[in-house]
C-alpha cells in the first residue's frame, strides 16, 4: 500500500511513510540510533583535531582583531571545545550529534518536494552535514566574517610540519556565508571534512545572533514546520522574519561604523 506524503510534519505519520516507501529504510528509527551511536563513538579522534585548529584559530583571529579594529569593537570568541571530550560526565558532548528526531524532520524537510531519488539512509552523509555540529560565537559580526575566512584559509596560518602531525586527518575545510531569507537568519557555515568521510559542521555567528536564535528558535521552529505561511502584512510570521532582518542590517551598519572610526582621519 502506498502511504500519502505527509504535508505538514508529524514523527509518526512521516515514520510510517519512510518506511513504506523506503524498504531498504525499513525500522528507521532503530537503526537511526545505531548511526548515530556509531558516530559518538567513531568521530573522537576527528573532534581532538577540531578542538586544536578551532583553538588555533581562535588565538590567531583575536591578535589579528585587536590590530584590525584598533581597540574600538573587541571581545573574545566562544569555541565550545569542552564538550569535544567524550567522558562520561560530559553532557555537552551528546548535543554535539543531531537527535534522531532531529534527523527524521530534516529527512521530511528534503523529501517535501520529491517523488524519487528520496533522502534516505543510504545517502544520508551527503543529504545532511550536519549530523555533528558545533558553533562558534564571535563578538560582532565582523569578527565572525574574519574567524570564517581564517579557517577556510588555515593551510595559510598553521605552520606546515603542524599540518602533518596534528591536522593530518583533515581533508578540507568549505565555508559560505549562510543566508536563510526566508527566516531572516545570517551566519557563516563551514564544513570540515575528514579524509575519513566524517564532515563536522561549524556555524559562527555574533553574540547578537546568538541572542536572537535563543529567543526565536522555537518560533522559528513553528513557522518552519508549516507548508505555507501568513506572510500578510503584520502577520506573525511576517513580524518574526522583518526582525531578523531588521537585526541583520542594525550588525552590518555596525561593521561599518567600526571601520570608519579606525580609518586615519
Amino acid at each position: 500500500m502506498t502511504l500519502e506524503f505527509p504535508q505538514t510534519y508529524a514523527r509518526d505519520l512521516y515514520i510510517s511513510w519512510h518506511n513504506n516507501s523506503v524498504p531498504e529504510d525499513i525500522d528507521i528509527v532503530t537503526r537511526l540510533d545505531a548511526i548515530r551511536s556509531e558516530l559518538k563513538s567513531s568521530s573522537h579522534s576527528s573532534l581532538a583535531t577540531l578542538s586544536q585548529l578551532l583553538t588555533q584559530i581562535k588565538a590567531f583571529t583575536e591578535k589579528e582583531c585587536k590590530v584590525r579594529f584598533k581597540g574600538i569593537s573587541q571581545g573574545q570568541f566562544s569555541v565550545p571545545t569542552t564538550q569535544f571530550s567524550p567522558q562520561p560526565s560530559n553532557k555537552g558532548f551528546d548535543l554535539l550529534f543531531k537527535s534522531s528526531d532531529s534527523i527524521l524532520e530534516k529527512l521530511w524537510r528534503k523529501n517535501l518536494k520529491r517523488s524519487a531519488n528520496y533522502a534516505s539512509l543510504r545517502n544520508l552523509r551527503l543529504e545532511i552535514t550536519d549530523l555533528v555540529r558545533t558553533s562558534v560565537v564571535a563578538p560582532t559580526l565582523g569578527h565572525a566574517r574574519l574567524f570564517a575566512e581564517r579557517l577556510e584559509n588555515w593551510r595559510d596560518i598553521v605552520d606546515p610540519p603542524d599540518i602533518e602531525k596534528y591536522f593530518a586527518e583533515i581533508d578540507r575545510v568549505e565555508v559560505d556565508m549562510e543566508s536563510k531569507l526566508a527566516s531572516g537568519y545570517f551566519a557563516f557555515h563551514s564544513n570540515v571534512r575528514f579524509k575519513s568521510g566524517l564532515c563536522i559542521e561549524v556555524q559562527i555567528y555574533s553574540q547578537l545572533s546568538e541572542a536572537w536564535r535563543s529567543i526565536s528558535h522555537k518560533l522559528y521552529e513553528t513557522t518552519r514546520l508549516k507548508e505555507s505561511l501568513a506572510t500578510g502584512a503584520g502577520s506573525a510570521e511576517a513580524r518574526l522574519v522583518s526582525l531578523g532582518h531588521l537585526l541583520h542590517l542594525a550588525e552590518c551598519e555596525l561593521d561599518r561604523l567600526a571601520i570608519d572610526f579606525t580609518k586615519p582621519r
